[in-house]
């Protein structure tokens, strides 16, 4: 049986067979073992603790850039966790290696691998280009203040782009034009449509149908209309989500996460229960 203990030993173990130092920071903010390859020689060939100048065999990517190591168990393995970390680490200047229990078909390292390949960090993509997202966990935070929102029951929020005017996909559009619009539907309603995938910069709430803030004076939850009309006060989010209020996620779109591309910054370690492990990267399986 395979634990997080086992799980962070396995890829600990292969990062020093591959010629890495590793080190576990203890601190909060850190992940709980990070590899990197070693410094240069000291000069001293006398001094037993004189750092070796061996490069180590590379995993995946720039040896240079400091590896972080993310043990996942099958309850981590969704795009929030998956995409979170690895943009944790991207901004930190380390790369993700994520370690989960393997078997014979490793069906947990070839979905995290699935994530992060392409199309990376997008639920689809079809012949024209146009990506369907994934939910991130924050809100959309509008310009002025406040967050969007949107009434519905048992909502099922989607963030997509389409070829077409306003949104709608059409025939001549499809061979006229490739401008793409970036659209939020619940379910089979049209709820939000903008130009592009930057309208979600601070967009003003007009864009949307409700909008709520949390007063400073008496700590409610206001909501209001397009037009800025109050509609409802809420105590809490639980109220308001009671009231069929739902806040609207910010969808993860690649380029507002990362700085380029993403096929060097992963690999996917999986371990079985008797220590095998095999790597997985943009350029497929290997065993290591």
């Amino acid at each position: 049986m395979t634990t997080y203990a086992s799980l962070l030993a396995a890829g600990l173990d292969v990062c020093e067979r591959h010629g890495y130092r590793t080190e576990r920071p203890n601190k909060g903010w850190l992940p709980d073992a990070i590899a990197t390859a070693p410094v240069g020689d000291t000069g001293d060939s006398e001094n037993e603790d004189a750092e070796s100048t061996s490069a180590p065999t590379p995993l995946f990517g720039d040896v240079d850039d400091p590896i972080a190591l993310e043990p996942l168990d099958s309850s981590d393995v969704d795009p929030t966790i998956v995409i979170s970390r690895l943009w944790n680490n991207s901004t930190n200047g380390r790369r993700s290696l994520f370690v989960v229990p393997g078997s014979d078909a490793d069906v947990l390292a070839e979905t995290v691998a699935g994530l992060l390949s392409a199309p990376a960090c997008v639920a689809s993509e079809d012949d024209d280009g146009c990506r369907t997202f994934y939910n991130g966990p924050d809100r959309i935070a509008l310009a002025g203040g406040g967050y969007a929102l949107h009434k519905s029951i048992d909502a099922e929020f989607r963030w997509f782009e389409t070829v077409g005017e306003d949104g709608e996909e059409s025939t001549e559009a499809r061979s006229g034009s490739d401008r793409k619009h970036l659209v939020l539907a619940d379910g089979d309603e049209t709820v939000a449509v903008f130009d592009d995938v930057d309208g979600l910069g601070c967009p003003p709430a007009s864009a949307f149908r409700y909008s709520y803030r949390r007063d400073a004076r008496d700590k409610c939850f206001h909501v209001t209309d397009a037009s800025g009309r109050e509609v409802g006060v809420f105590t809490d989010v639980r109220s308001l989500r009671a009231a069929a209020y739902e806040p609207i996620p910010m969808p993860f779109v690649p380029e507002h996460l990362f700085d380029a591309s993403v096929r060097s910054l992963w690999g996917v370690l999986a371990v079985d229960g008797d220590g095998d492990t095999r790597l997985y990267t943009t350029n497929g399986r290997e065993d290591r």
